[in-house]
């Protein structure tokens, strides 16, 4: 089944969303300064589409890792307890 015409995405498009994507990942500065100088082009939507997706993914791994150290932060250290004779 062929996507829909407004379900087609342009190559501009993707391959700007692909860099904003990657540059997020790997230099968020530059990438917040690259997004800000596109204009409005396909490329430049993609490009702050991309990194929009790459700070939502970031944000979530914060708050699971957050959630992880929380669970174990909250669980009692019954490592003392090994030495004691009763």
């Amino acid at each position: 089944m062929e996507p829909e015409e407004s379900e087609k995405i342009s190559a501009e498009y993707l391959t700007g969303f692909n860099q904003g994507y990657e540059m997020t990942g790997q230099l968020p500065d530059l990438a917040d300064q690259v997004s800000k100088a596109f204009g409005e082009s396909e490329r430049g939507q993609g490009f702050r589409d991309g990194r929009g997706q790459m700070l939502l993914e970031q944000t979530k791994e914060r708050l699971q890792d957050k959630g992880r150290s929380n669970e174990k932060a909250s669980e009692p250290d019954r490592s003392h307890d090994l030495d004691i004779e009763r």
